[in-house]
């Protein structure tokens, strides 16, 4: 449920971002289990497209997350930065 209100709180504030229905994959965030979904969109600021990855962890009763965004065009040249990203986090 948090997950999905974090989902709807990012299209309030860019209405052309759209979840994408089947996209999301189960990570570990800290050695714990943790979603990554898939949105995409046009950018505010250049109206390109844009890929967001929305990652998000259970943290004691709170939503920890994470949003990654890239240009759909050059975000196969950033996804390993972001799959690092997320694999570095350390929560205690």
């Amino acid at each position: 449920q948090a997950t999905n209100r974090l989902i709807v709180y990012l299209r309030e504030r860019n209405l052309s971002l759209r979840y994408v229905p089947g996209a999301e994959t189960q990570t570990l965030i800290s050695d714990e289990p943790g979603l990554r979904m898939v949105m995409i969109g046009k950018s505010n600021t250049s109206n390109s497209s844009e890929v967001a990855w929305v990652v998000t962890r259970l943290y004691y009763q709170s939503l920890f997350y994470m949003v990654f965004v890239a240009p759909e065009d050059k975000f196969s040249t950033y996804q390993p930065i972001f799959e690092q990203m997320i694999r570095s986090v350390r929560m205690r």
